[in-house]
């Protein structure tokens, strides 16, 4: 399956637990989509509320923050369920976006591969090889080396161990 690729989307900011707030924000939107799923980790009843009240129109995983694949593949069935697309949140790294076109192209209700082509991220460019590959018609395919497709380089790997606490704060 190949899944479109996006360059930027709208965001609508909220925090947790903003049901209403949300709604709001979701009709204000000059866009009419508003997303969810990166920030509501593990917290199903949550997503299942967001979904049920009409507060999103998608919603949006980030398979390095919501629990996996196995979390962000309960997600999708949420998603799937309430008639509503599903896209994968940005990606700090190249094996997260290899495991996100992956994830994609698994699910029925894939609407857009988030992707960040910047150059100078070298958890993207170093540590491991090519994530995805663009088409010409703004489509990405998952990779079809073995595992998710990427070479891992361990040596750079062992040269940045992974420290304590979020990296994206």
């Amino acid at each position: 399956m190949r899944v479109p690729a996006a360059a930027s989307a709208s965001r609508i900011p909220g925090r947790r637990g903003e049901v209403g707030a949300n709604r709001r924000r979701h009709a204000e939107t000059a866009l009419g989509s508003s997303r969810a799923g990166q920030w509501v980790c593990g917290r199903q009843r949550e997503r299942q509320r967001l979904a049920d009240a009409g507060n999103v129109s998608i919603l949006q995983p980030d398979l390095s923050r919501c629990g996996g694949v196995t979390e962000a593949v309960r997600i999708a069935a949420l998603a799937s369920a309430a008639g509503l697309p599903v896209c994968t949140h940005g990606c700090h790294t190249g094996l997260n976006m290899a495991a996100s076109v992956h994830f994609l192209a698994s699910i029925d209700n894939a609407r857009y591969f988030e992707g960040d082509g910047s150059t100078d991220n070298p958890l993207r460019t170093v540590a491991c090889s090519a994530s995805y590959e663009l088409s010409p018609d703004g489509t990405v395919s998952p990779l079809e080396g073995p595992g998710i497709g990427v070479d891992v380089d361990e040596e750079y790997i062992r040269a940045h161990p992974i420290t304590e606490g979020p990296a994206w704060r």
